[in-house]
C-alpha cells in the first residue's frame, strides 16, 4: 500500500479498480435533470434581461410601435397589460414580451427558471426580472415603480425591435 501511495497520481488513479455506479432511481434522475433545468434556465433568462435593458432605453421605434398597436391597441394599453403581468407574478419571476408562432404579441409571466423557450409560448422579445433581487436596492417592495421605470426609461426597445424585424413577422416588404 505504501508503495502504491509513492506512485504518481495519474498512476495510482490507472491502479485503481473501477467503480460501478449504481442505477439511478426515476426520482434521483429528476432532481438531477431538475437541478440542470434550474440553472440553464435562469442563466438563460438573466442572459435575456440583460439584453433587455439599456442605459438610453425607454424609446420605442416605429416598427415596434406599429406592431404593438396592432397587438394590443395601444402603446398605453401595452405598458397596462406588461405591468399587470409583472406586478401579478406572485413571488420570484420574470414578465416577457413574446412573438408566437402565428405572429402575434403576447405578454406572459412566468415563475423561477421557466422560459416561454421552454414552453413554447413565442420568441422573447424583451423580458423584466421581477424576482426582489432585481429592484429591491431601490425600490424596496415597490414592484409596480420598478416596472414604471424599466418600461419608461430602461427597456431596449431598440433591441426588441430588431429581435422583432428578424422574424419578419408585422413588417411590410417593399417590392418593386
Amino acid at each position: 500500500m505504501l508503495r502504491r501511495l509513492k506512485q504518481p497520481v495519474h498512476r495510482r488513479v490507472l491502479w485503481s479498480a473501477p467503480q460501478k455506479s449504481k442505477p439511478r432511481r426515476p426520482h434521483e434522475l429528476f432532481a438531477t435533470l431538475q437541478a440542470v433545468f434550474n440553472n440553464a434556465g435562469q442563466h438563460w433568462n438573466h442572459c435575456a434581461f440583460w439584453e433587455s435593458l439599456s442605459p438610453n432605453g425607454g424609446a420605442m421605434p416605429g416598427v415596434l410601435e406599429k406592431k404593438i398597436t396592432e397587438d394590443f391597441g395601444s402603446v398605453v394599453k401595452y405598458k397596462e397589460a406588461f405591468k399587470a403581468a409583472a406586478v401579478g407574478q406572485f413571488g420570484s419571476g420574470w414578465a416577457w414580451l413574446v412573438l408566437t408562432r402565428d405572429g402575434k404579441l403576447k405578454i406572459t409571466k412566468t415563475s423561477n427558471a421557466a422560459t416561454p423557450l421552454a414552453t413554447g409560448e413565442g420568441r422573447v422579445l424583451l423580458v423584466l426580472d421581477v424576482w426582489e433581487h432585481a429592484y429591491y436596492v431601490d425600490f424596496r417592495n415597490r414592484r409596480p415603480d420598478f416596472i414604471d421605470n424599466f418600461l419608461n426609461r430602461l427597456a431596449n426597445y431598440e433591441g426588441a425591435a430588431a429581435r422583432l424585424q428578424k422574424t419578419g413577422a408585422g413588417i411590410a416588404v417593399a417590392t418593386s
